[in-house]
């Protein structure tokens, strides 16, 4: 079981393009804060200066930084912490924005991230709960008529 959620978080280090041009991250409530959920950054071409990263906080919205970080130099995205799935912090699916910017050349990059917070909403089984005797089915499969 560990093998395979260590082959799922590295396919989703590769991130899969998404059909607008975006990559899709996944994130699970499972994933621990200062996990590497993606890394943004570029090469640097021959002659060129560093790179610096960041959030476009205009293109994104408030909460991107309480749950995500891009570190400056690297433009590595860590989640900083773990996600919640109220419906209340967040969506389950938004959109951020890593700048990227070469100050010796005025060189910029935006790379848009669409997140799907995974895990979240899902039904959940009464199987193996509670009393034995007690009866949680729906009851209107009792009747029938319809």
């Amino acid at each position: 079981m560990r093998t395979m959620r260590l082959l799922l978080l590295l396919s989703l280090w590769a991130a899969v393009p998404a059909p607008s041009g975006a990559y899709l991250i996944v994130l699970t409530p499972e994933d621990a804060p200062g996990t590497i959920v993606f890394d943004a950054g570029l090469r640097v071409a021959a002659g060129g200066g560093p790179r610096t990263y960041d959030i476009n906080v205009e293109r994104s919205a408030g909460f991107v930084r309480r749950l995500l970080h891009v570190e400056r130099r690297s433009g590595r995205v860590v989640l900083r912490q773990a996600p919640v799935c109220d419906g209340l912090h967040y969506p389950d699916l938004f959109t951020l924005y890593v700048d990227s910017t070469a100050n010796s050349t005025l060189e910029y990059a935006s790379v848009p991230l669409r997140v799907l917070v995974k895990g979240c909403g899902e039904l959940v089984s009464f199987e193996g709960h509670g009393k034995e005797e007690e009866d949680v089915s729906c009851p209107f499969q009792q009747n029938e008529a319809f």
